[in-house]
């Protein structure tokens, strides 16, 4: 089972595409790399310190991370603040719920051990493994800026005091060009695949193909033409939200999973109907 000779886009944020890209050439494909995010960390950083003040008092009884990059941007943030040493020692102490394998892995690589992975790599999966057993207690949430409120909002039912620290922003990417340049590609029959690890990465490629009043085109050229990827249901709903049919889902949702569900898909069914107009 291979990707042999097809072309493969990859819109996951700046600097975060080589393992994917790695993944596809492993398989045979042609990676196509055009990140449609771009990460920044957050400006304000108040509500970072007085999240460590209180993680250090001891003062939070739950922190979920739903992503590396809420890691990455929070230990980022408090090396900014001169409260890096303080936050790793207390976070260390803390009840820890890492939403992903990844995740977890990125809060190990900081010394940090994680007590609770679910099975289900997404906010509903956090949900479920923790039977929603918060009642009266307080629970940070270091993520993105204005992250979608699914999980936010399940804890709250819970009867959870809920702490959303914002510690970096899913942004644009400052140079538009080489998104331009695969909403082109895509328009001119020239991408197979085109893989999507986040709601955002897809949701951008759209705000991007709106200024060059391409939505609609682009939106059909997906449909008849490329095989969608979506790295799990969230990411899938956005996308049917805009008016893309999803091809493939992984059952784990993980890169590697994601390019091994890929690969079996289209060599499951060589004869599908884009692979076709696509080749």
């Amino acid at each position: 089972m291979s990707l042999k000779g097809r072309v493969v886009a990859i819109t996951r944020p700046i600097g975060q595409t080589d393992e994917i890209a790695s993944l596809v050439s492993k398989f045979g494909g042609i990676p196509y790399v055009a990140s449609t995010v771009e990460i920044k960390p957050t400006k304000d950083l108040t509500p970072v310190r007085e999240f460590i003040k209180r993680t250090v008092a001891g003062k939070i009884d739950l922190i979920i991370f739903t992503s590396q990059n809420g890691i990455v941007g929070l230990v980022e943030a408090s090396q900014k603040l001169e409260l890096k040493a303080e936050l790793l020692t207390a976070l260390n102490s803390s009840t820890i719920v890492a939403i992903g394998p990844r995740t977890k892995e990125k809060l190990q690589s900081y010394g940090i051990k994680v007590d609770l992975t679910p099975s289900n790599f997404t906010s509903k999966g956090i949900a479920e493994s923790l039977n929603m057993q918060v009642s009266g207690k307080i629970v940070a949430l270091p993520r993105m800026k204005e992250a979608k409120d699914y999980l936010r909002d399940e804890l709250k039912k819970a009867n959870a005091t809920v702490l959303e620290v914002p510690v970096y922003e899913s942004v644009l990417p400052t140079d538009k060009s080489k998104v331009q340049m695969l909403i082109h590609d895509i328009l001119h029959r020239k991408i197979n695949v085109i893989t999507f690890t986040s709601s955002g990465t897809a949701l951008n490629l759209f705000r991007i193909a709106d200024e060059q009043h391409l939505r609609r085109r682009l939106g059909d050229c997906l449909n008849a033409g490329v095989t969608v990827v979506a790295i799990g249901p969230e990411t899938q709903k956005t996308l049917e939200e805009i008016g893309v049919k999803v091809d493939v889902v992984p059952r784990q949702y993980t890169t590697e999973a994601m390019v091994e569900a890929l690969v079996r898909h289209l060599n499951t069914d060589p004869n599908d109907s884009k692979l076709r107009s696509n080749l």
